[in-house]
């Protein structure tokens, strides 16, 4: 590709960049559509944050924000998007709530594709910033990501925004989007904690800024970005910050942070006292009352212990290889020689240097996240393939440009474009938790036939979430004279890293099978068991 002058700016939009968005939504809400229509079970960590989106419109929202561990933007997203929804279907509150949460993240993904766009035209071109994002819609991790009701929709499309933004605030030396920079970084961390480091990446730009006198020439404008971008942040995430006590209640950012020596930032109410680590807390369900470690992703074998220290070599392994499934293998070799290739825009433009500041924060979070915690997952590298798609896309034009005559240099480009994208598309239409459905099943004849008094013991969440005790008070009443009963659901696959699961085995020893599911013979059954009180 021709390299372009540094002080080339873009031109204006124009009818054809409209008409390419147009196109990429469409093509994005029809992908999310097909997913949402072919998900089996609510993905298990939406579980907990539909339960704090119910717990919004039932409870005071400041003991809410200090029970739960996750900032509340998302499940506020869920909540905003389920009242209309449920007014229009006449639905099991289940089924209502789990597909708020995924129409959440989806209308979020589809609306990335409006700054992704833009990212890979100031970047390259238009035709870069068509197919870059694109790709990335096909990629699985990031179109499954962005229809399951998980947090990576609206957390990537504040990130593409505020990198975005930060270009035009550079190349403008604007104050006022400085601050919304600011209001935008404080969202982020308002949908994750990492968020944070938005804000952070923006003030590291602009420091850089100081050492470059073609974007931003006055040191006392300088001095009103940086103001006007911590405004901006502390306007939006200072509230929350003053709900809680502290920093963050998620459970593995105060432990990180308790390692680091920086228990202070933590909340109030754990100050002082050893951060129980993720994996030794109750996950699973218990009446609606659950705790959840990830079920996919990469653990450290013997994690339990407190050897973090020797954990850096499997972080570095382990980011590689999550790295890798994470472009779907075919995209990583086009991003590498994409990153060499185009190396300096990396520096030629401030979203260029804005995408290499926010991967090197992100690649030092998802590394520390590994020797300290003992986990990774593909899900953690959605921030590299969004940024990195554009560079495997500019290095397919790049390699046509460089060993294509012109007469095969557009068939080249097509071949090796569709290529990429035929090989992601079969992974990312496939059915979402198929495996998961005898527990939505076991749910549902637990909601007929289980009283709403008895105990569900559920390692999973998801039989339970079926079953509608998500959305039970906290506070509940036994009727008078009925004596609960207690039923326990497991399955015969083998499992690691559940604790309540040896729990629920033990329980279940002492019961005898009142349910049971299975697929085929190659599927694992699903039992639920009924516990006599004792």
């Amino acid at each position: 590709m021709d390299e372009p002058r540094e002080e080339e700016k873009p031109a204006r939009w124009g009818r054809s960049d409209v008409v390419a968005v147009l196109c990429l939504m469409a093509i994005s809400s029809v992908i999310h559509a097909w997913q949402i229509a072919h998900t089996t079970v609510a993905a298990r960590d939406s579980i907990g944050f539909i339960r704090f989106a119910w717990e919004l419109e039932h409870e005071n929202w400041l003991d809410v924000l200090r029970r739960h561990r996750h900032p509340p933007l998302y499940p506020l997203t869920i909540l905003a998007v389920s009242m209309p929804f449920r007014s229009i279907v006449d639905w099991p509150e289940a089924f209502s709530m789990q597909y708020s949460a995924q129409l959440a993240t989806a209308l979020a993904g589809v609306l990335l594709v409006i700054p992704m766009y833009s990212i890979g035209r100031i970047l390259f071109d238009r035709r870069v910033g068509f197919w870059g994002s694109l790709l990335f819609q096909c990629l699985p991790v990031g179109s499954r990501a962005l229809s399951d009701g998980l947090t990576e929709g609206l957390y990537l499309l504040l990130l593409a925004t505020i990198v975005l933004l930060s270009h035009l605030a550079v190349r403008r030396g604007s104050i006022v989007l400085f601050g919304v920079c600011g209001l935008c970084g404080g969202l982020a961390y308002l949908t994750r904690p990492e968020g944070a480091m938005s804000v952070v990446a923006t003030g590291v730009l602009l420091a850089i800024c100081s050492f470059r006198r073609d974007w931003i020439s006055s040191r006392w404008r300088l001095v009103g970005c940086a103001a006007s971008l911590l405004v901006g942040a502390a306007a939006t995430a200072s509230p929350y910050m003053i709900a809680i006590g502290g920093i963050t209640n998620k459970t593995s950012s105060r432990w990180i942070l308790e390692k680091l020596s920086l228990s202070c930032l933590s909340n109030d109410a754990t100050r002082g006292q050893r951060e129980v680590r993720p994996e030794t807390r109750t996950p699973g369900c218990v009446n609606g009352r659950f705790a959840i470690v990830p079920v996919w992703g990469a653990f450290r074998p013997n994690w339990t212990k407190d050897d973090h220290h020797g954990n850096l070599p499997w972080a570095v392994l382990t980011f590689v290889k999550e790295l890798g499934k994470a472009f779907h293998y075919v995209a990583l070799l086009p991003a590498v020689f994409g990153w060499w290739w185009f190396r300096e825009w990396f520096r030629r433009q401030p979203v260029g240097m804005m995408l290499a500041i926010l991967f090197l924060f992100q690649a030092l979070m998802v590394l520390t996240l590994g020797v300290v915690a003992g986990y990774m997952s593909e899900r953690h590298m959605l921030l590299f393939v969004l940024g990195s798609s554009f560079f495997a896309v500019a290095a397919i034009f790049e390699f046509a440009r460089r060993f294509c005559t012109d007469k095969r240099r557009c068939l080249t480009e097509r071949l090796l474009l569709s290529f990429l994208i035929v090989c992601a598309l079969p992974s990312a239409l496939k059915t979402m938790h198929s495996s998961r459905a005898g527990f939505r099943e076991a749910g549902l004849w637990l909601a007929k036939n289980a009283n709403p008094a008895d105990e569900i013991v559920d390692p999973f969440c998801w039989s339970a979430f079926y079953a509608e005790r998500t959305f039970r008070p906290r506070s509940f009443s036994v009727p008078e004279g009925y004596v609960p009963k207690r039923f326990v659901v497991l399955d015969t696959a083998h499992h690691e890293h559940q604790p309540l699961l040896e729990f629920a085995k033990m329980l279940a020893k002492k019961g005898m099978v009142v349910y049971e599911w299975q697929r085929s013979a190659k599927e694992a059954r699903v039992l639920v068991f009924m516990v006599p009180d004792s």
